[in-house]
């Protein structure tokens, strides 16, 4: 089954001669429309390719301060190991009832095994994790305090050195026998090494578009080059502000005109633009923009955001919805996610239950 978007529907459009921009259409949607498309999210599958992470976290209680050093000792009270990198976006994805495989590499390590654990616990499929005997799997550790729910100190354990040949061959080996059982493929680069050699990207995306399969990115400024015609890319705004400019030497700072030359520049139907804690925007090749502003009242946690809205904007394409519908629907699975602490998803009952 192949993705086939959409036309923009259901919104009324605002015009060229509008002061909030060109084409800006307005945000509302019926809860039953919604509803139609959340309830066909089960039936998609979704490939997920990228730097796979494991996030640890040490939650402490601080009991007094070090002889050795001015920090504070903390008495370790639990642990916990999440998925991270690309592996959050295939959690976000499963959590809203998708059938997920992930693809990636790892270490022979402790991190690895973590992470694997996490992974069958969540019911991702593993198949396309191929260990490394030349790098750590990347590990994001964190000392929490539990009395105060806040990050005290981070550490981290990675390369972002290139794959080797074999093991990036034995990525698009994975995607190709993947190719008949997913309608999506999300491709999630975070610059630790999987897509340092252009020419995965390149053989992902040709095999994705000959296969009529939707593509998502999201990449670094400095590989987005690589990702060409994919049907979305999502930024934050200092990455998409940085990436033109080193396209075109020109520093720009309106939205809507950094989006609009990434659609040009990459053949992207569609931009996502996230802008700090404070708006989630999509621009569309048809000069269409969609805006979003958070409830920053509502904030507790913004870590993870981008991946809770690429999984629901993925789904909600492939259930039929057109942009427009898509981020109308994944805004409000980000204003349940922001609530939260943590990388922490939005299940699929959730978004059900939104009034």
């Amino acid at each position: 089954m192949g993705y086939h978007p959409a036309k923009i529907r259901h919104f009324k459009e605002y015009g060229e001669n509008s002061p909030l921009g060109p084409a800006l259409i307005s945000n509302q949607m019926r809860q039953s429309e919604m509803k139609n498309f959340l309830e066909q999210f089960p039936q998609f599958g979704v490939l997920v390719v990228g730097d796979l992470m494991t996030d640890r976290y040490l939650w402490g209680t601080p009991v007094r301060m070090s002889h050795e050093a001015p920090v504070p000792i903390l008495k370790i009270d639990r642990e916990e190991y999440k998925l991270g990198g690309a592996a959050n976006v295939a959690n976000n994805l499963r959590a809203l009832e998708a059938r997920v495989f992930l693809s990636g590499i790892v270490g022979y390590d402790d991190a690895a095994h973590w992470f694997r654990k996490a992974c069958i616990e969540a019911g991702i499929d593993t198949g396309g994790i191929f260990p490394s005997e030349n790098r750590p799997t990347t590990l994001k550790a964190r000392i929490m305090s539990t009395g105060h729910n806040r990050q005290m100190l981070r550490y981290d354990q990675e390369s972002s050195e290139p794959i080797a040949e074999s093991e990036m061959a034995s990525l698009i080996k994975y995607v190709e026998s993947h190719l008949e059982v997913v309608q999506a493929i999300v491709l999630s680069d975070y610059d630790k090494g999987v897509f340092s050699n252009p020419e995965l990207a390149r053989s992902i995306l040709a095999l994705a578009n000959e296969h009529g399969k939707l593509t998502v990115v999201e990449s670094k400024p400095r590989h987005a080059d690589y990702f060409a015609s994919p049907t979305l890319v999502a930024f934050d705004y200092d990455q998409s502000q940085e990436f033109v400019f080193r396209r075109v030497n020109s520093l720009m700072t309106d939205s809507a005109t950094i989006a609009y030359t990434i659609s040009d520049l990459l053949g992207a139907k569609g931009v996502i633009m996230i802008k700090g804690d404070e708006e989630i925007c999509l621009y569309t090749s048809e000069r269409q923009a969609f805006q979003f502003l958070l409830p920053r009242e509502s904030i507790v946690d913004s870590t993870g955001m981008k991946d809770t809205l690429i999984g629901v904007v993925t789904l909600s394409l492939l259930a039929g919805a057109d942009f427009g519908s898509a981020v109308r629907i994944a805004n409000q699975a980000v204003v349940r996610k922001i609530g939260k602490v943590g990388t922490a998803t939005v299940s699929l009952r959730e978004l059900m239950q939104q009034e």
